[in-house]
């Protein structure tokens, strides 16, 4: 039994919570500005990611217009991010971290793109510091493999494809969940192009 309300789960309330959060991450944002916070770069995480869950809310509802201001924010979001950086030293940023949550927000800022009928383009790297391995981050990895067959035209690595899987169904982990991972995949790269759509199901 779900410990969620119902009155949790209604539109209008979703909606109220996604507008909050954005407000809040933005006046954390202008605070942190004045202060030539570098952690400001959070705020933008969150800006981006509340704004897309906004579009998807705004999506359910039917509002096409809501839905593009949604995913424009998102974009405004990545764009901010890209200019922030250029106000701080190259002394005072902590580039690991701003490659870390660049890379954790790909698929977010190149499903907005996409939807805005944009030519999105990776958001390049900072520093020598390592992504995540599979065994650390397989949600992650996965999904910036996937995005980078749908959002960017590339060629997925299957190699570091078939890593995230096994990651992912690791004792604890969970094989349904690579097993459906495993089948999105196979329908990005076209194995289900011959056959009727009533056979993936």
């Amino acid at each position: 039994m779900s410990n969620i309300s119902p009155e949790a789960l209604k539109l209008d309330v979703q909606l109220g919570v996604a507008h909050q959060f954005i407000e809040s991450a933005l006046n954390g944002l202008q605070i942190r500005l004045k202060k030539g916070d570098f952690g400001s770069v959070n705020n933008t995480h969150r800006w981006l990611n509340y704004s897309f869950h906004l579009a998807v809310l705004h999506w359910r509802d039917g509002n096409v217009a809501a839905t593009t201001e949604a995913l424009q924010g998102c974009l405004e979001a990545h764009r901010f991010r890209g200019e922030f950086l250029k106000l701080f030293p190259e002394s005072q940023i902590d580039r690991v971290e701003f490659d870390d949550i660049n890379f954790s927000d790909v698929p977010l800022f190149g499903l907005a793109a996409y939807f805005m009928g944009g030519q999105p383009t990776r958001p390049p790297r900072l520093s020598d510091h390592a992504f995540p391995t599979p065994k650390e981050q397989p949600y992650v990895w996965l999904d910036d493999i996937s995005m980078g067959v749908c959002a960017f035209d590339e060629e997925p690595d299957l190699e570091r494809f078939k890593l995230a899987l096994a990651a992912m169904a690791r004792p604890r982990g969970s094989v349904l969940l690579a097993e459906t991972f495993e089948f999105y995949m196979d329908v990005l790269c076209g194995k289900w192009a011959d056959r009727p759509v009533e056979a993936m199901f």
